[in-house]
């Protein structure tokens, strides 16, 4: 008797079970005891797998027993020399399947549970859980809802010791609208995609920071707002999880406007502080750098080059009394023209 089996097992959000037995063969062959064309009888095959049922036609037929040369088992009904109706399968070491047969294959009500402690309970259907279902997953988590082709898929809630998850899932993971809220206070509510934000997306974080806004595949990306829990506010463009483009920051000490890369001020901008000085011009990796104007509260204003955050080269220092410094500066200070 040729007998493939193919059992494929996977833990997390993806479980499947696919299940092929081959017609047996109608020839007597290997015959050990009992009738086998048309009464009880118990065959033994080249691969070693022993067959006790009773036979019709040479044919298993009604209540019997597979006995696998691996260890494994089937004990169930044989309808036209294939399980069909109830039985269970069990693969040493892998995965036990209680429920329905249909034609040689998993088909019908059942559940099954994985050497991991994953169980699946529901429809199956040529092998794999198809419809509504439920799942108890290895670390103790749980699913319940929409599965296809053996994997979360549609509408569902997952709960693990971490977070739980009530949305949309495809192939496994959350997919589509849905929120997921952490046991540290954390959430995330919007659009998923592969497990991620990826779309339009609400997130609060355990520290008391928020932000709201655009993802992809799980970092800001596109625009949004970033909140901190001190009430600092970034407002503008995202790449890669960090401020990019054009956008706004306000904190108790300062506020800019302008462009960023990598989260720095760069680019054209303006700066004011709490001290109430202000710097308008270009920016580098954070700090004043290029062409601009630095103006103090006391109505003192250089206006030239930066560099590093400093006066540095060719520029022009007006005091608030109308005198001024003309020339070249190096580190802030004036070092003649």
């Amino acid at each position: 008797m040729d007998r493939r089996v193919a059992l494929t097992l996977a833990t997390g959000f993806t479980s499947a079970v696919v299940v092929c037995f081959a017609l047996f063969a109608e020839a007597p062959q290997g015959c050990v005891k009992g009738d086998c064309i048309n009464g009880p009888g118990e065959r033994v095959f080249p691969d070693g797998n022993r067959l006790i049922v009773s036979f019709k036609k040479g044919m298993p037929e009604g209540q019997g027993k597979i006995q696998y040369a691996d260890g494994g088992t089937y004990e169930g009904t044989f309808v036209a020399g294939k399980q069909q109706g109830y039985g269970t399968r069990n693969w040493p070491g892998q995965a036990l399947y209680r429920g329905q047969w249909l034609q040689g294959r998993i088909h019908g009500q059942g559940s099954i549970r994985f050497a991991s402690g994953t169980t699946q309970e529901g429809f199956f259907q040529n092998g794999m859980l198809e419809g509504k279902g439920k799942s108890t997953l290895s670390n103790g988590g749980t699913y319940a809802g929409d599965f296809s082709a053996g994997r979360f898929s549609g509408k569902g809630t997952l709960k693990t010791p971490r977070v739980t998850y009530e949305g949309t899932f495809k192939s496994g993971r959350a997919d589509g609208k849905g929120k997921a809220v952490w046991t540290d206070g954390s959430s995330a509510e919007g659009d998923f995609r592969s497990g991620k934000p990826h779309g339009s997306c609400n997130v609060r974080y355990a520290n008391g920071n928020h932000f709201e806004g655009e993802w992809k595949d799980g970092r800001p990306d596109g625009q949004g707002k970033y909140s901190w829990a001190d009430g600092a506010v970034y407002t503008g463009g995202f790449s890669a999880g960090m401020p990019e483009g054009e956008g706004e920051f306000v904190a108790e000490d300062r506020n800019y406007k302008g462009s960023f890369k990598s989260g720095l001020y760069s680019g054209k901008g303006v700066l004011g502080t709490k001290a109430g000085n202000r710097y308008e011009g270009d920016f580098e990796k954070g700090s004043p750098h290029g062409r601009g104007v630095y103006t103090f509260k006391s109505g003192t204003v250089y206006e030239g080059d930066f560099r590093d955050g400093k006066f540095n080269g060719k520029g022009t220092l007006k005091f608030k009394d109308g005198t001024t410094q003309e020339g070249t500066f190096k580190d802030g200070q004036f070092t003649g023209k």
